[in-house]
């Protein structure tokens, strides 16, 4: 009886109690705010965030953004490539060794932005390893970048590579913004306050005239510079910066970016940072576009391949004695010829035919002949001294036209003619390396197309061999790519 007793008083305090459990709180909740905080006040214009999971666990953070509905967030692979529009990243990484291991794979997206804003969450993150964070985002040219440590606590860290005039090329020191949730610092200023003075660039140059011109390989003693030397001369001048030029490529060589947007050939030394700039009548295609920034449009802009040919020679002497009229004409003059003889031989009752046929031939030629016969057969014959005076008339004066204008060959003009005359392709080395990687895709689509291979012939290994082999040979055709400049 008193185990019941006991039982029911036992349930009655609980009935009567009230059980409070301590509140639930997210894990890295001060930090997960802080980062919301961040990206409302500086990421919420592109309106398109790309979200970089390397190699952490904790989902907090995605579903607390994917709640402020503020945001079109795009998820990104750490190792695959994506192609959507990139206008701000925010990459969590579980340590800075994962960080430098993956961080360069965003390069293989051909959307790649170096010039977006970058907030980057690195969870065990020590101050002597901030160095190695801000080295490898330097080194890709990521300079509007804030480096969050994982913590509650969380500490804001940037760095400033055109502070006194570094040009984008060093930093002397890490900037600690403070505490996260406490700092009131503009994390993303401009950082190109004094613009590109006292700043020195190493350019690339190949000696292709007439865009960039090689001294050592001028037999003109005297300095004159290409026309985009020319114009980087005036940029530099304007913006107080300086450029030293370096021939240190071949411009036949041509350099092709491949699907994961490596780079091959004298373009690799941009990606290498061995050189700042590079030019010298590049050709501006859409993978080179999409790899690295680029200057252009000072003059036509035009992405086109033009054919050369040679130019139409000089007609034969010996052919300037029938083309005056074509060969209608001269059927038609001959079939005359032949009908005036046979009547003037009816007419006459000669026996010997071939005296009649030579006097009128000789007529034709404006020779005067006595022809003995009757009043009516000479005004038949009156006829025909008409008809050889006009026709002479004719004939003489497009003869005095050849030689005062001498006549050409006909000038094959269009693409058509081309493959009506058999022309056979003379491409340079550069030229088919453009077509193998630029346009494979299209080649591909055409079955009838020649092998690029079937395009090497000798004397076509450079552009200028190519237009010699042309301008000295009439049934071989060069393909010109009308440049714009990178």
């Amino acid at each position: 009886m008193q185990i019941v007793c006991y039982l029911l008083f036992m349930f009655y305090v609980v009935v009567q109690c009230q059980i409070t459990l301590p509140p639930y709180r997210l894990k890295n909740e001060r930090l997960n705010q802080c980062v919301i905080n961040i990206l409302n006040k500086y990421f919420t214009e592109p309106k398109e965030l790309t979200y970089v999971n390397i190699d952490t666990s904790d989902e907090e953070l995605l579903k607390t953004i994917y709640s402020t509905q503020n945001f079109s967030l795009i998820t990104r692979s750490k190792t695959h490539q994506s192609f959507l529009p990139n206008q701000g990243y925010l990459i969590r990484s579980k340590n800075v060794p994962a960080f430098k291991k993956y961080f360069e794979y965003l390069m293989t997206d051909p959307t790649w932005n170096p010039y977006a804003r970058f907030l980057v969450i690195v969870e065990a993150l020590h101050n002597d390893e901030l160095r190695l964070v801000f080295d490898e985002l330097l080194r890709l040219h990521v300079n509007n970048a804030v480096i969050v440590n994982g913590t509650d606590d969380a500490q804001l860290f940037t760095y400033n590579p055109f502070d006194n005039y570094a040009c984008g090329k060093y930093y002397n020191n890490v900037i600690n913004l403070g505490l996260c949730l406490q700092s009131n610092q503009n994390l993303y200023p401009n950082k190109l306050v004094t613009g590109l003075r006292n700043c020195t660039f190493k350019a690339s140059l190949a000696h292709r005239p007439p865009f960039s011109l090689n001294p050592l390989r001028m037999d003109d003693e005297k300095t004159i510079l290409g026309t985009e030397e020319y114009i980087f001369k005036i940029l530099s001048e304007k913006e107080q910066f300086t450029v030293i030029s370096d021939y240190n490529y071949n411009g036949h060589i041509f350099s092709s970016v491949n699907p994961n947007m490596t780079v091959s050939g004298p373009m690799v030394m941009l990606r290498n940072n061995e050189s700042d700039i590079i030019f010298g009548g590049m050709i501006l295609v859409t993978t080179r576009a999409e790899a690295f920034t680029w200057l252009g449009g000072y003059h036509d802009y035009n992405d086109e391949i033009r054919f050369v040919v040679r130019r139409a020679s000089l007609i034969p002497i010996w052919k300037t004695v029938y083309i005056e009229f074509d060969a209608t004409v001269w059927l038609l003059l001959l079939l005359s010829f032949i009908v005036y003889c046979a009547i003037m031989i009816f007419l006459l009752q000669a026996k010997d035919k071939g005296s009649v046929v030579l006097e009128l031939l000789d007529n034709l030629l404006l020779h005067s002949r006595d022809i003995r016969c009757s009043m009516s057969i000479k005004y038949i014959l009156i006829i025909w001294v008409c008809f050889a005076y006009l026709i002479n008339t004719f004939y003489q004066s497009s003869l005095v036209s050849l030689t005062t204008n001498p006549s050409k060959e006909y000038q094959v003009q269009t693409e058509e003619d081309i493959l009506e005359y058999k022309y056979k392709p003379c491409f340079s080395v550069s030229l088919r390396k453009y077509l193998s990687t630029e346009q494979m895709e299209d080649l591909a689509k055409k079955p009838t197309v020649v092998p690029l291979d079937a395009l090497e012939i000798e004397r076509c290994n450079t552009t200028l061999e190519a237009l010699t082999t042309v301008s000295q040979t009439t049934d071989i055709t060069h393909a010109l790519d009308e440049i714009t400049s990178t």
